[in-house]
């Protein structure tokens, strides 16, 4: 029997603890130095409508392609009946 492996997708990679505690103590500070800026914080939504995204900035294959990969998403999310 062959063994299921998750797999990320390109680009993406896993951060250990160790790391991981670098990474989000560099981030606080950033975070702290942009406010004692004036900067305030904003948390902009994760997902969005395929239309937003497609803003005339892609050519018509692109965005083809971009539309087949938000339609195989949408149907690998779909729960099976």
């Amino acid at each position: 029997m062959q063994e299921e492996r998750w797999l990320l997708p390109a680009g993406i990679e896993e951060v250990l603890p160790p790391q991981a505690r670098v990474i989000e103590g560099l981030r606080r500070d950033l975070l702290d130095l942009y406010q004692s800026w004036g900067y305030e914080l904003v948390m902009p939504p994760f997902i969005d409508f395929l239309e937003s995204l497609l803003t005339g900035t892609l050519d018509e294959c692109e965005a083809a392609a971009v539309a087949y990969a938000a339609a195989v998403v949408d149907v690998a999310a779909t729960p099976k009946r």
